[in-house]
């Protein structure tokens, strides 16, 4: 008796495929779900490391602040508060920097031997140099030996020319042969003290959101796939001199200096005073595709 080769049916080459496609769904769900935590936490390590870094490169240029000069600053409206007296959180935080290469290079070492107190010339001490490059320098007593602040309202009101304002708590001067500090200041000290810095420009750290993004020095290089979200550091320009950074929206005609990008991601900068110390915030985002948006949040203390 012959046998009968029985094929599969229609019905069960329906199922099969059926099957097939759902175990082929399944798998596609699993590696879907596989690659998206892999992109999420690549994404994460990324955005702590991006922050970490921009934080770490705030601090350090903030540790060598001249002390008191630290403001925040609204361009919207033209606000400047020291950041000892902040009314607000302000999207521009601002600062004079230390001339700390001619420090290390042993021009100067910040301290006065006093034999003319009152005077606008001063010995100083026996390691100041007549190399200093005093048309791009000025001088600021410390006040007190160990702080010497000036209030909030000093600061922005005409201390250290911040945003079209005076400069009278810091000074034109130079150095002869004689190794004596020579005050040419039209406005001179009160008081001379034994401590002293010599500040060799300004910093601005912002949001691409709170500038002038027309500004000349912002281009291709600095633009990004989301410019808003691109914390940027502005430096090389003298508040003493009415200079500003060269992208702030409201001083226009006396913007200059350089900038540079600190780190790109920022959903949010704040900086604020506690306990005599600039306290740092940074939030970051980014969208992972088809994933959502992947946020971390990092502070810092500069001292």
């Amino acid at each position: 008796m012959q046998k009968l080769n029985r094929g599969y049916t229609l019905i069960e080459m329906i199922l099969v495929v059926v099957i097939s496609a759902i175990l082929a769904i399944g798998t596609f769900k699993a590696l879907q779900a596989i690659y998206l935590r892999s992109a999420k936490a690549r994404t994460l390590t990324e955005l702590s490391l991006s922050s970490q870094i921009a934080l770490d490169q705030i601090s350090a240029m903030l540790y060598n602040r001249v002390p008191g000069t630290t403001i925040g600053y609204s361009p919207d409206g033209g606000i400047c508060e020291g950041i000892d007296e902040l009314t607000a959180t302000r999207p521009v935080l601002e600062w004079i920097g230390k001339a700390e290469d001619e420090n290390i290079w042993r021009y100067y070492d910040s301290f006065i031997d006093i034999d003319t107190s009152g005077s606008i010339d001063f010995d100083a001490n026996s390691t100041l140099s007549s190399e200093l490059n005093t048309s791009q320098l000025n001088l600021f007593f410390a006040g007190a030996l160990e702080y010497g602040e000036e209030s909030g309202a000093k600061v922005c009101a005409g201390a250290y020319g911040w945003h079209g304002k005076d400069s009278n708590k810091s000074y034109d001067f130079t150095v002869p042969q004689d190794n004596k500090i020579h005050i040419t200041d039209a406005v001179t000290p009160k008081f001379i003290y034994e401590k002293y810095y010599f500040g060799n420009g300004a910093y601005a750290v912002s949001r691409m959101a709170d500038i002038d993004k027309s500004a000349s020095c912002i281009d291709n290089n600095i633009t990004g796939e989301d410019d808003n979200n691109t914390l940027l550091l502005f430096y090389d320009y003298r508040p003493w001199k009415s200079e500003t950074f060269c992208a702030d929206p409201v001083n226009a005609g006396s913007r200059t200096g350089s900038v540079t990008v600190l780190s790109r991601d920022v959903a949010s900068f704040e900086a604020y005073l506690a306990n005599g110390s600039v306290h740092l915030g940074i939030d970051m985002n980014r969208s992972v595709n088809g994933g959502g948006i992947v946020q971390i949040s990092k502070r810092k203390v500069a001292f």
